[in-house]
């Protein structure tokens, strides 16, 4: 059914096939002269030239047209047909001039200069007025974007000042009325927060609360003391309110009696609403007095704290990106190490890779250090070395690029001559193995042991001291507690130089278990496996810790401060 359908091509050839036959049949009966008909499988194509003599307006004029045809594979022919009924030439030629008239070219062509200026000035205007949309919606479209790019980072703003009470910022900002003054009201549950703090601050260093898992153990304990600390500071609360009432019983007095005495020199008593006046002054006083008092006892909040100088400011790792980034700055600002700021382009010196298999530049290397890929001064120096070597390779030994490779691990090895102290601390507390001396290295093999103890399942027991308020007879039976923080806090002071003396501490753990609980109760047994596990880790390094042992005992015997 689909293969006998036609093509919109075929349909049209075959209407113009038809008229072309009805045309030569019409010319047939009236000039009576025989014209060769095509063959059914030839193809009219649609194209066809028509030549008018120049006298086409004698009475004899005759109208040749010529037809292209297509006879399948065979190729092409052509064939002329003449007509020479009046009626059918006139519509030819009007059906050509309609059409030649219809072309825009036709019509282009046939305006004068001036018309031919007032259609391009059309055509610019409307080109510039389509310009003009377009800009004008490409303006809309960044509007909006910029629209939804503020709304997206506008952060509402919710905090509120616990001293003046304006949202926006906080009481510890600079800018904020109250900064480190005395102002603003005193809380109803002062007395009752400085209770409690002091007491969670101690209950909670003593294993009052225990977090396990998802769940969280209060003592009874820590419940009692808390109602203690209400009572305390309802205690408190109303001896305060006493003293102030005390206080201003007394200040009014004080006016009363300057008020009933009169001056001396004047025999004016004063008037009833001179004294009216004078108590409310008193009283406005007492409330002022007042007011600084309690500022003054309970709102040292506001007033800046004094920071320790001996604090950590900073963690290790972050400080020393910070000084690897500001010793990459200095070496930017030498001016012939511009060519090593950032990574050779490829477009602009094509061979570079080829020869290069390890690139490296500055930029590459900050991007590092933001990542803390840079651990010790080995590993900066590596990728400095890097950037030399590939530029004595590329470049050659007495390149200018390679002077100034050279001069910046110059400076680079300078910086770090004048940190020394300060790097080495920074390195040694970020990777304690970075300290290779024979104390910390025999430290960190007793530290393996003692977090082998700390996995230990249901270990915990041991983890930390006993609580005396859990055991009260505890240290009246144990003289020599221990546990594994105080151990690994032995460790860290340098107290073994032996796996004797470590064992001996590590035996007290079982020691003291069994004395107290027995030594069937489950609590020694686990202890048992902690000082098992202890053993096996220190076995598996016998010898290493055997060459440490030795080291350290000569070094004791050189040198007795040690």
């Amino acid at each position: 059914m689909l293969n006998k359908k036609k093509t919109m091509e075929q349909i049209s050839m075959e209407k113009e096939e038809a008229e072309r036959r009805d045309l030569q049949k019409m010319l047939a009966q009236d000039s009576g002269s025989h014209h060769p008909t095509t063959s059914n499988t030839a193809t009219p194509l649609p194209q066809e030239k028509a030549h008018i003599p120049e006298n086409s307006n004698h009475p004899g004029r005759r109208l040749i047209i010529k037809r292209k045809f297509s006879n399948g594979e065979h190729g092409y022919y052509y064939r002329e047909e003449v007509i020479s009924r009046p009626e059918v030439i006139d519509a030819y030629l009007k059906i050509k001039e309609t059409a030649e008239k219809t072309n825009k070219r036709y019509i282009i062509d046939n305006l004068d200069e001036e018309q031919k200026d007032e259609v391009r000035k059309e055509r610019r205007r409307l080109q510039e007025q389509l310009r003009r949309l377009n800009k004008a919606q490409e303006r809309e479209r960044q509007k909006e974007k910029k629209l939804r790019k503020a709304a997206k980072e506008k952060a509402p703003i919710n905090m509120k000042c616990g001293a003046c009470g304006e949202t926006g910022h906080m009481k510890t900002n600079k800018h904020c009325r109250y900064y480190g003054k005395s102002g603003g009201a005193v809380s109803e549950d002062q007395f009752l927060s400085d209770e409690l703090s002091g007491l969670f601050n101690q209950e909670l260093s003593t294993s009052m609360v225990k977090v396990e898992d998802t769940k969280i153990r209060i003592g009874r304990a820590l419940l009692q003391r808390v109602d203690e600390a209400n009572q305390k500071a309802a205690q408190k609360k109303a001896e305060h309110q006493r003293q102030l009432e005390t206080a201003m019983a007394d200040e009014k007095a004080d006016v009363k009696l300057d008020v009933s005495k009169p001056d001396v020199k004047s025999d004016v008593k004063p008037s009833a609403a001179k004294k009216r006046k004078l108590m409310e002054n008193a009283d406005k006083k007492i409330a002022i007095k007042t007011h600084k008092a309690l500022n003054k006892e309970h709102l040292d909040y506001l007033e800046p704290k004094v920071k320790g100088s001996n604090r950590s400011r900073v963690h290790p790792e972050v400080e020393l990106r910070s000084f690897f980034e500001d010793v990459i700055s200095k070496m930017k600002e030498i001016p012939t190490t511009q060519a090593f700021h950032k990574p050779v382009s490829a477009k602009e010196i094509p061979d570079y890779y080829s020869l290069i298999s390890n690139p490296m530049d500055l930029q590459t290397m900050k991007n590092h250090c933001a990542n803390n890929y840079y651990q010790s001064r080995e590993d900066f120096m590596e990728h400095l070395q890097q950037i030399y070597k590939n530029s004595t390779i590329y470049n050659g030994k007495d390149s200018p690029y390679t002077k100034a490779a050279e001069l910046m691990v110059t400076m680079c090895t300078d910086l770090f001559s004048s940190n020394e102290a300060r790097l080495k601390t920074l390195e040694e507390t970020i990777n304690p193995a970075a300290n290779k001396s024979t104390q910390n290295q025999f430290n960190l093999i007793l530290l393996s042991s003692v977090e082998a103890m700390f996995k230990v399942p249901l270990s915990f027991a041991f983890h930390i001291p006993v609580n005396a308020k859990y055991a009260p007879d505890y240290y009246q039976i144990v003289s020599t507690p221990m546990d594994l923080s105080t151990l690994k806090k032995n460790i860290e002071k340098n107290k073994y130089k032996s796996r004797s003396e470590f064992l001996k501490d590590v035996g007290l753990i079982f020691e003291n278990s069994k004395n107290y609980n027995g030594e069937t109760s489950q609590y020694t047994l686990k202890a048992d496996e902690l000082v098992s596990t202890s053993k096996s880790i220190l076995a598996e390094n016998s010898t290493v810790l055997q060459q440490y042992e030795t080291l350290l005992s000569s070094e004791a015997a050189s040198d007795p401060s040690f």
